[in-house]
């Protein structure tokens, strides 16, 4: 009886590592490891929801174990757009972005404005300061063609 316990109990471990070896589990919640893209997650049924800058969509996946490939499917403003991914390790990559499992903060819609702002400022500056150059260049220029 021990002997039938211990051989049941070994061909469970047995079925249980191999059906956990079999195919590729990515399921779940993937994000963007740079904190720009978002999150991925991969629910069962082929579903997936995209979530990106406060934005929330439901789409599609088909994915191929042997390759290790897919693609994702939303609709998103009226248009079918199609995202294709791959698994390689730990890491799940898009052509546009690398994700992880692990949990990475993601950038608002609010902190993506107050960057670009930030940026169009720095922008604004440097252009000022050249065009202030150019100018006195320009006067420079004219004071000595009148000398």
């Amino acid at each position: 009886m021990k002997k039938l316990f211990l051989l049941v109990l070994v061909a469970v471990l047995l079925v249980s590592i191999f059906v956990g070896c079999g195919g590729t589990n990515f399921a779940g919640k993937w994000y963007d490891e740079a904190g720009q893209a978002g999150t991925l997650d991969f629910k069962g049924g082929g579903k997936v929801v995209v979530e990106a800058m406060g934005m929330t969509m439901d789409g599609t996946y088909e994915y191929d174990d042997k390759e290790n490939e897919g693609v994702i499917t939303i609709d998103f403003m009226g248009e079918t757009q199609t995202q294709d991914f791959g698994l390689a390790g730990d890491k799940l990559q898009t052509d546009t972005a690398t994700y992880t499992r692990k949990v990475v903060k993601q950038m608002t819609m609010e902190e993506m404005w107050e960057e670009l702002g930030d940026a169009f400022e720095d922008l604004g500056d440097e252009m000022g300061d050249a065009f202030e150059d150019m100018g006195e260049e320009m006067s420079d220029a004219l004071n000595d063609a009148a000398e």
